[in-house]
């Protein structure tokens, strides 16, 4: 039996979509976070979030998926977003549902980049007033075939109220 250190300890990042001022987005991922680390998980999980990342509308000159290292990003911010997301090895998704789909701030943000998140294990946490069933039917179509491996079941209803 082999002792497990930090860093083989896998990194799970839960992505917030939502950049609103008052949203729910972000106390439902820390309770996603909390559920988790309770269940003994064998996983780190850090909470990142869009609003904090502020990324401006996509600017990059270059295609994301010709690109496989942060250096060969033009603008300083995209470097340290494809460092921030390529140290991670799976996604936890927390979307709102503005609209019936998901927030545009969330679009950019993947839009930004490509292989970082290619082949890695995804799973979406939607919510909203009606459900957040049409976001997360959005998301997936977003990463199109094969960019993430989407890992769970999908599950309408208000399974727990979160205050």
């Amino acid at each position: 039996m082999t002792a497990t250190t930090s860093d083989t300890i896998p990194k799970a990042a839960i992505v917030v979509g939502s950049q609103r001022e008052h949203r729910a987005g972000l106390q439902i991922a820390e309770f996603v976070q909390e559920t988790l680390q309770d269940s003994q998980l064998s996983a780190k999980l850090a909470i990142v979030d869009l609003a904090i990342w502020n990324l401006p509308l996509y600017n990059e000159p270059g295609i994301p998926s010709r690109i496989f290292s942060a250096q060969e990003y033009q603008h300083e911010h995209t470097q340290r977003w494809s460092r921030e997301i390529a140290s991670y090895q799976a996604f936890i998704f927390v979307t709102p549902q503005y609209n019936w789909g998901y927030p545009a701030s969330l679009k950019n943000a993947l839009d930004y980049l490509f292989n970082e998140w290619k082949g890695k294990p995804a799973m979406i946490v939607s919510y909203g007033g009606h459900g957040g069933g049409k976001a997360a039917e959005q998301l997936k179509q977003a990463f199109g075939p094969g960019i993430v491996r989407f890992v769970c079941r999908e599950k309408e209803g208000n399974s727990r109220e979160i205050r």
